[in-house]
């Protein structure tokens, strides 16, 4: 019954996992003192009420609805951030490969045979190029960035409204 209680609070409370565990940890102490103090378990849950309303009272407390949302606003800038620096060096090493005209590596192997000049291999690349994939990556890493700030402004103007 405990552990079942103590499982639905972590699954609803919406911490970051060091917040977590000590939420968790003060609930597992509250369930041994009040073993301690001739308490059973569901007098306990009786007490602190069903999981849902546990949590809405800690964030009554606590206001981490708050907190969870900054959390969220900081990862997404750092995604969006990560995306624009990806996608520009992407296509920072497409544009420089291309100005260098490396579009295709050509190189010789050597001089072969005992003909009366001199044989040489070109080897010229069959699969993919490599640069398709690099400028493939940036684009898709640009239109992520560009999904995720629009994420990130609708989220901000939605929040913005809430508070008015």
């Amino acid at each position: 019954m405990k552990d079942q209680y103590i499982h639905e609070v972590e699954r609803l409370l919406p911490l970051p996992r060091q917040a977590k565990k000590e939420v968790l940890r003060d609930l597992e102490e509250a369930f041994a003192s009040a073993a301690e103090h001739g308490e059973t378990e569901s007098q306990l849950i009786q007490r602190l009420g069903s999981p849902k309303e546990f949590v809405e009272s800690l964030n009554e407390q606590l206001g981490f609805e708050r907190l969870s949302g900054e959390i969220w606003k900081r990862k997404q800038i750092i995604a969006i951030v990560c995306a624009a620096i990806l996608s520009l060096l992407c296509l920072g090493v497409y544009s420089a490969a291309k100005a260098m005209g490396m579009s295709r590596m050509i190189e010789s192997l050597g001089v072969i045979g005992g003909a009366d000049g001199p044989t040489a291999i070109f080897v010229t690349s069959t699969g993919p190029d490599i640069l398709y994939w690099v400028a493939l990556l940036g684009i898709v890493s640009f239109a992520a960035g560009v999904v995720l700030a629009i994420r990130y402004i609708r989220r901000k103007h939605k929040d913005g409204k809430k508070d008015q």
